[in-house]
C-alpha cells in the first residue's frame, strides 16, 4: 500500500499523517485511532488494516497521529484537543481531494473523538463508530443529521450490542447497527470485514442534490 507522508496543522500542534488513494476515488474516509494510554496511535490494527482494505475498494483514506502519538506534536488532551485534529484532518482530506465526498470514521477512543467530531462542529458527514465504549466515554445522542452506522462485535468487553442499540435509538433518528457475534472489542483478524461494510454503508448513501 503506497501512501503519501502529510504534516498536518492543528490547534497547538503538528501531526503526522498518512494519506492512500488509487485512481480516482468516490469518497476519501478519515480514521481516527484508538486511546494513545493504551498503545492507540496510526498504526493500530484496525486504523492500519482499514486503510489497506479501502483502498483495495476504492476507497481513499488518511490516518494520522493525534497529538502527542507517534511523531505528532503537543500532549494528550482528553479528547479536546484531539477533536481540533479531526477536524484539522478532515480539513486536510477536503484540500487534498477537492470535490471527493468525506465520512469519518473512528474504532474505540476515536470513535469517540468523530462523534465530539460530527457533534460540536454541526457536521453533516457519514460517521462510522468502530466499537464505541459506551461504558467508558459520554456518548450524547446524536443532534445532527449525520449518517451513522454503529459497527460492534458480539462479544465486546466494553460495550454490548444492546447498549449499542439503546443509545441508537436514542438518537432521535435511524442510526444503522451492524453486529458481528464472534468479534471482541479488538478485531483481530476483522479488520477488511469491516472495510468491506464501511465500503457497503457509502455506497447506499445518495449524493446531496
Amino acid at each position: 500500500m503506497a501512501e503519501e507522508r502529510l504534516t498536518i496543522e492543528s490547534t497547538g500542534a503538528r501531526l503526522e499523517a498518512r494519506l492512500c488513494a488509487t485512481g480516482a476515488p468516490a469518497w476519501c474516509c478519515v480514521l481516527a485511532h484508538p486511546h494513545p494510554h493504551f498503545g492507540g496511535d496510526m498504526d493500530n490494527n484496525v486504523t492500519r488494516l482499514m486503510a489497506r482494505g479501502l483502498n483495495r475498494l476504492g476507497i481513499a483514506s488518511l490516518r494520522f497521529n493525534f497529538r502527542g502519538v507517534g511523531n505528532s506534536t503537543g500532549s494528550f488532551d482528553g479528547g479536546i484537543g484531539e477533536t481540533d485534529d479531526l477536524k484539522a484532518a478532515l480539513e486536510a482530506a477536503a484540500a487534498a481531494f477537492p470535490g471527493v465526498r468525506l465520512a469519518v470514521a473512528g474504532y474505540s477512543f476515536g470513535a469517540w473523538v468523530a462523534h465530539r467530531c460530527v457533534q460540536t462542529g454541526r457536521l453533516d458527514l457519514p460517521l462510522v463508530l468502530v466499537a464505541p465504549p459506551l461504558a467508558l466515554f459520554d456518548f450524547e445522542p446524536l443532534s445532527t443529521p449525520a449518517p451513522t452506522m454503529v459497527i460492534i462485535g458480539g462479544q465486546d468487553q466494553y460495550t454490548s450490542p444492546g447498549h449499542v442499540r439503546r443509545w441508537a435509538a436514542a438518537t432521535g433518528r435511524q442510526a444503522s447497527v451492524v453486529e458481528e457475534p464472534d468479534a471482541d472489542h479488538f478485531w483481530i483478524g476483522r479488520e477488511f470485514w469491516l472495510s468491506e461494510k464501511l465500503r457497503q454503508y457509502l455506497d447506499q448513501i445518495p449524493p446531496k442534490s
